[in-house]
C-alpha cells in the first residue's frame, strides 16, 4: 500500500532520499550504493576544484566592478551542481559539497576558520530555502508546467536573497565600505538568482524525469515527506526574514552609500537628496510593515486552516468510530441470527425426523402415498412458518394471521377438485408471537385444518372451514370448525391413538394450553394458549 502511495506521488512533488535512509535501508556494500556514494564523492571533488580553478583574484580582493561578481556568481559550479543534487537526492547531498567548496573559498583568501564557517553556512541557506518550501508544497521540481515553473523561479528568488547574505560576513572580515559592500551583495544575490533561472531551471527541465526513473529503478523505497504544522510554519518564518534581511539591507546600505556620496557633492544638492532619501525610508517602513503583516497573516491562515482541518478531521474520525461501532454491533447480531438460525435448522430437522419416524412406526394402516402427503403436509407448515417469518423482515416475531391465511390458500388449493369446492373463512386478529411459540401452533393449525379439509367433508361437494384466531384474556384463542359432517360420537375415542391428535395434544401440552371439543355438530375445536409459557 506504502508502494503504491509512493508511485502516485513520486511523479509530481519533491521525495529526498536521505543519505541515512540509504545506508539503513540498503545494504552500504552493495554495488548500487558503492557506486552512488562514489559519484558523490567525485561531484564535490569538482566542486572544489572548480572554486579554486574560477575564484578570481580580483573578486576575492574587492578590485573591480559588480560584472565581475556578476559573472562568478552567473556560473558557479558548487551552487549548481548542490542544487540539482538536492533536488534529485536530497539536502545533505547538495550541502556538504556547497559547504566545503565555501569554506575552500575563505581559506583562499585567508579567512579565520569560525569566519570561514560562517561564511560557508551562508550559502547553504538557498538550499534550505528550497528543501523547506519543496517539502511543504506539493510542486513539481521537473518543471513541466507553468505552475511549477512561476514557484521555482519565486523560490529562486528568496534562495538567492538568502545566500547573498554571506556578503556581510565578507564585508565585515575585510572591512569593506557601504559601496563595496552594496555592490558584492547586489552581484552575489543577482548573479545566484539568474544561474536558478538560467542554468538549474533548464537542467531540472531536461533531466529530471530521467533521474526519477533511475532512482526507481535503482531504489524502489523510500520515505514519503512527512509535512508538519512546525515545518509549514518554519517555511513562512524563513521567507518573512529573508524578505526583511533584504529590506532591511538595503535600505542601510543605500543610505549609507548614499551619505558618502552626499558628502563629495554641494551642500544644496546634497541636503535635496537627503530629503529625497527620507521619502524613500517611508516606503522603505512600510514595505518592511507589509512583510510582517504578509508572514503574520500567513501564519494566522495556517493555524486557522489546521484548526478547521482538525476540526473536520476528528468529525469524520467520529463518524468512522460511530459506523466502526454499528458495524460491530452489526457483525455480533449476525453471529447471533446465525447461531439462531442453526438452532432452529437443527431442531426443524430433529421435529421432521421424529414427525416422519411416528408415521412409520405408527399408521401402518396408511399406504405410502397417504403417509408422504401427511409429511409433506406437516413440513410445507414449518417452511410457512419461517417464510412468513422472513417477509415480516424478524427473526423473532412471527405474524399468526399472515400465516394462518397462507396456510388455507395452499390447503385450499391441494385439496380443491372439479368435484368438491372447500372454502375457508378467515376471521384472524394481528397476533405476533416468538418464533419459538409459533411453530407448534403452526402445527396445531396444520393439524386441525387438514382433518377438516380430509374428513369433514367426504361425499360433499362444497363446504366451509371456519378459523378463528384472537387474543382473550392474555391467551392465544384459536378455533376450528366447519359445516361438513359432524364428528361422531366416540371421536376421542378414535382419535386416540392418530398420529394427528397425538401431535395436537403434545404440542398443546409442551405449550402449557388447553384443548376442548366445544360442539360435535360443528365439529368445533377450541384451543387455548397462554401468551407466555409459565
Amino acid at each position: 500500500m506504502e508502494k503504491q502511495l509512493i508511485d502516485n506521488v513520486a511523479s509530481d512533488r519533491w521525495l529526498p532520499l536521505p543519505l541515512d535512509y540509504l545506508l539503513k535501508e540498503y545494504n552500504p556494500t552493495s554495488a548500487r550504493v558503492v557506486s552512488l556514494l562514489v559519484v558523490w564523492v567525485f561531484i564535490i571533488a569538482i566542486s572544489i576544484v572548480s572554486v579554486v580553478w574560477i575564484s578570481p583574484t580580483e573578486f576575492l580582493l574587492f578590485e573591480e566592478d559588480q560584472t565581475t561578481i556578476n559573472q562568478f556568481f552567473l556560473f558557479y559550479p558548487p551552487l549548481i551542481l548542490g542544487t540539482l543534487l538536492l533536488f534529485w537526492m536530497g539536502f545533505e547531498w547538495g550541502f556538504i559539497p556547497l559547504f566545503l567548496s565555501g569554506f575552500v573559498i575563505t581559506f583562499s583568501a585567508s579567512i579565520t576558520y569560525y569566519w570561514g564557517l560562517l561564511f560557508g553556512i551562508a550559502f547553504v541557506l538557498g538550499l534550505a530555502i528550497y528543501g523547506l518550501a519543496y517539502y511543504c508544497l506539493p510542486f513539481d521540481p521537473a518543471l513541466q508546467d507553468f505552475k511549477s515553473i512561476a514557484f521555482f523561479v519565486v523560490i529562486s528568488f528568496f534562495a538567492a536573497i538568502a545566500s547573498s547574505l554571506g556578503s556581510f560576513v565578507w564585508s565585515d572580515f575585510f572591512g569593506l565600505n557601504a559601496f563595496e559592500t552594496i555592490t558584492l551583495w547586489k552581484g552575489w544575490w543577482t548573479g545566484m538568482f539568474l544561474q536558478s533561472v538560467f542554468i538549474i531551471g533548464p537542467i531540472l527541465y531536461l533531466f529530471t524525469p530521467l533521474v526519477r526513473r533511475f532512482r526507481k529503478r535503482t531504489f524502489p523505497d523510500f520515505p514519503l515527506p512527512n509535512v508538519t504544522l512546525g515545518w509549514i510554519y518554519t517555511s513562512i518564518a524563513s521567507v518573512t526574514v529573508v524578505l526583511l534581511l533584504f529590506i532591511i539591507a538595503a535600505k542601510i546600505l543605500g543610505t549609507e552609500t548614499l551619505y558618502q556620496q552626499v558628502n563629495a557633492l554641494e551642500a544644496g544638492v546634497g541636503e535635496r537628496i537627503i530629503q529625497s532619501n527620507d521619502s524613500l525610508e517611508i516606503i522603505s517602513w512600510i514595505s518592511i510593515g507589509l512583510v510582517l503583516v504578509l508572514g503574520t497573516g500567513s501564519t494566522y491562515l495556517v493555524g486557522s486552516w489546521n484548526k478547521n482541518l482538525k476540526e473536520e478531521v476528528d468529525r469524520k474520525t467520529d463518524q468512522l468510530i460511530k459506523s466502526q461501532k454499528k458495524l460491530e454491533e452489526a457483525l455480533d447480531e449476525r453471529d447471533i441470527v446465525l447461531d439462531t438460525i442453526h438452532d432452529r435448522v437443527r431442531n426443524n430437522l430433529t421435529m421432521v425426523l421424529a414427525l416422519l419416524e411416528l408415521q412409520l412406526k405408527g399408521e401402518e394402516e396408511k399406504s405410502n402415498d397417504e403417509i408422504l402427503k401427511d409429511s409433506y403436509s406437516r413440513i410445507r407448515s414449518l417452511a410457512l412458518i419461517h417464510e412468513t417469518m422472513v417477509q415480516s423482515q424478524t427473526f423473532e416475531q412471527v405474524n399468526l394471521k399472515s400465516f394462518a391465511i397462507k396456510l388455507s390458500n395452499r390447503l385450499q388449493k391441494s385439496f380443491e377438485t372439479a368435484q368438491q369446492q372447500i372454502e375457508v373463512s378467515m376471521n384472524a386478529k394481528d397476533v405476533d408471537i416468538h418464533i419459538e411459540r409459533a411453530v407448534p401452533l403452526a402445527m396445531i393449525l396444520n393439524e386441525l385444518m387438514v382433518n377438516a379439509f380430509m374428513h369433514g367433508f367426504t361425499d360433499l361437494p362444497k363446504g366451509v372451514v371456519f378459523v378463528t384466531l384472537d387474543m382473550r384474556d392474555d391467551e392465544l384463542f384459536l378455533q376450528v370448525r366447519d359445516n361438513g359432517h359432524p364428528l361422531p360420537d366416540n371421536f376421542e375415542e378414535v382419535t386416540k391413538d392418530t398420529l394427528g391428535f397425538k401431535l395436537i395434544r403434545t404440542l398443546v401440552k409442551q405449550l402449557q394450553g388447553e384443548i376442548e371439543i366445544v360442539d360435535k355438530k360443528t365439529s368445533m375445536i377450541e384451543i387455548r394458549v397462554p401468551q407466555q409459557t409459565v
